[in-house]
């Protein structure tokens, strides 16, 4: 399901989830992009669409960022988390972001309130394909992976 009304840029608080913002944001390309979600916590339900959308080429590589205490508690996705994502990191963040990059330069980046998880609820976004934006998300992230430890992929 695609977000309604769904543009970039924009700024929307609306009922969706947060596998629907990444969809959008794939379908405003045709080639296969590199996605990266900083999510506090993640579904397996999440997970298995990501892998859907792996399979049909709309993505090429797949990295998560997900809170170190959240992941401990839940090692039982470690083994869909590997069979899905090409990269995954811990950290202690509560940040909620994706970048989405594609080879012939399409990227786009959004911050949001919403978790990876299926919860469709109202939830706020803010979604960009400004070239100052994405690289200042860029930096945010290579400061959140500072800290963070790699637990899948070289």
């Amino acid at each position: 399901m695609l977000i309604k009304g769904f543009e970039i840029p924009g700024l929307h608080i609306q009922r969706f989830d947060s596998f629907s913002l990444l969809e959008s944001m794939l379908c405003s390309t045709e080639e296969a992009c590199r996605v990266t979600v900083c999510t506090y916590a993640v579904t397996e339900g999440w997970l298995r669409r990501l892998a859907l959308l792996k399979r049909a080429g709309k993505i090429s590589a797949a990295t998560l960022v997900l809170d170190y205490t959240v992941m401990i508690r839940h090692r039982e996705k470690l083994p869909l988390l590997r069979g899905v994502c090409d990269q995954v990191y811990l950290t202690n963040s509560h940040a909620k972001l994706m970048l989405v990059e594609g080879c012939a330069g399409f990227q786009a980046t959004a911050v949001c309130s919403a978790n990876a998880t299926n919860n469709y609820r109202i939830e706020s976004y803010y979604v960009s394909n400004r070239t100052t934006e994405v690289n200042a998300l860029r930096d945010d992230l290579r400061g959140i992976l500072q800290g963070a430890v790699r637990i899948i992929g070289g």
